[in-house]
């Protein structure tokens, strides 16, 4: 029994110390000097108020910046519907995907709800 066990010990240990290089996980830093926030999934209501709030708190001392892209339905950035803000300590960036369409043109609206 004991044998048994330290063999299913091993076993974990190999597949578990076996994996390869971690990816998108919370915690590893990003190569780019920004923080990078992907909502996957962002709602505007047409006939009601739903609508998508995006808050991002930054808790850390010093200034860091804040990168967001706004893509269309098949997966290509939009021009016009992104940028950088800066957070200091203790601050938090808030939108609303409402507010961010309303600075978009008619034709980057139809390319965010249209297939190409």
């Amino acid at each position: 029994m004991k044998r048994a066990a330290i063999l299913v010990l091993f076993f974990c240990l190999f597949i578990s110390l076996s994996q390869g290089n971690a990816e998108a996980v919370i915690g590893i830093p990003d190569v780019t000097q920004a923080g990078t926030l992907i909502v996957p999934l962002m709602e505007k209501g047409v006939s009601s108020v739903h609508n998508t709030l995006t808050v991002v708190s930054h808790y850390c001392s010093g200034t860091r910046t804040l990168h967001w892209q706004i893509w269309d339905i098949n997966g290509n950035p939009m021009t016009g519907l992104s940028g950088n803000q800066s957070i200091t300590g203790d601050q938090a960036w808030v939108s609303d995907f409402g507010t961010i369409l309303g600075g978009a043109s008619p034709a980057q609206l139809t390319q965010l709800t249209q297939d190409s």
